[in-house]
């Protein structure tokens, strides 16, 4: 399965496993909502989801606020689904 960045309109944004997508509806397993973030490597700047994406968080950087896994989401609305690099998953999983 492919790790994922969803963005929602109304869900907000969230990490995961993508397991399927139906229209604008999309299934992630051990997601991680993304309430604030700081990217990594961009020397504390706040940033885009594109960035996350490639880089990743710095979850050592107060104002990044990741939630707990769950095991599985149904998000609706979904108008954004970017892969994730290697590095932003692991930086992530370990927020």
């Amino acid at each position: 399965m492919q790790y994922v960045i969803v963005r929602s309109g109304n869900a907000g944004v969230h990490a995961g496993y993508l397991v399927s997508r139906e229209g604008d509806s999309v299934t992630l397993k051990d997601s991680r909502r993304l309430w604030c973030w700081v990217v990594a490597r961009m020397t504390g700047q706040l940033a885009s989801l594109s960035e996350v994406a490639v880089y990743g968080v710095n979850s050592k950087d107060s104002r990044s606020r990741i939630a707990v896994a769950v095991p599985e989401i149904k998000i609706l609305g979904a108008c954004e689904i970017i892969p994730a690099s290697p590095a932003a998953q692991k930086s992530i999983e370990e927020a």
